[in-house]
């Protein structure tokens, strides 16, 4: 996959303000900014809920400059499904620096958000199965510089029993007894 993403020529792009985009909008923003690329059907499962929904947004934040897509191969005709990223318009104006990774890792962004979708499949969005999600940019901070892995997840179940471990140790160093429920 090494053909270059298209972007909207600064002079045609709608003028949206990113300040009055939706909540939905802006996270899905952070998450391209954070992952990298995501497909249309990706941001649908994470951020939107409906893939008709989705199509509908990323075709406006595409012609506000904001967004940059790229036909993915392997799709039927008249169906084609598109990688979207920040464009430079999307980078300016939310201020961060644009450092996207080569055509050529494209692939490696998308299954590492594909990965993290099959994790987080549910019909409960008020508990998804995920509860954090670091992608291999934000790793950098947290591990050493020698160890790049691709994402950290946690499951809400893991999440709940490091609460419970960190909880329990701040009332052994305060001399308290923790709470048990039942």
């Amino acid at each position: 996959m090494s053909a270059a993403f298209r972007t909207i020529e600064p002079g045609s792009a709608l003028d949206v303000d990113p300040d009055l985009l939706s909540v939905a909008d802006r996270a899905c923003l952070r998450l391209l900014l954070r992952a990298g690329a995501a497909t249309s059907a990706q941001l649908a499962q994470i951020v939107y809920g409906s893939l008709r929904r989705t199509q509908k947004r990323l075709l406006l934040l595409h012609r506000s400059g904001l967004l940059e897509r790229i036909a993915l191969p392997d799709t039927r005709p008249g169906q084609a499904e598109f990688a979207y990223r920040l464009g430079p318009i999307g980078h300016d104006r939310l201020r961060t620096r644009r450092t996207t990774a080569p055509p050529t890792y494209l692939r490696h962004m998308l299954d590492a958000v594909a990965a993290v979708c099959a994790l987080n499949r549910t019909s409960d969005r008020e508990r998804p199965p995920l509860q954090l999600w670091y992608t291999d940019t934000m790793t950098g901070g947290i591990l050493s510089r020698f160890v790049r892995p691709d994402s950290i997840v946690s499951s809400s179940d893991q999440l709940d029993k490091l609460l419970h471990l960190a909880k329990a140790r701040v009332c052994r160093r305060c001399g308290l007894q923790p709470k048990t429920n039942g």
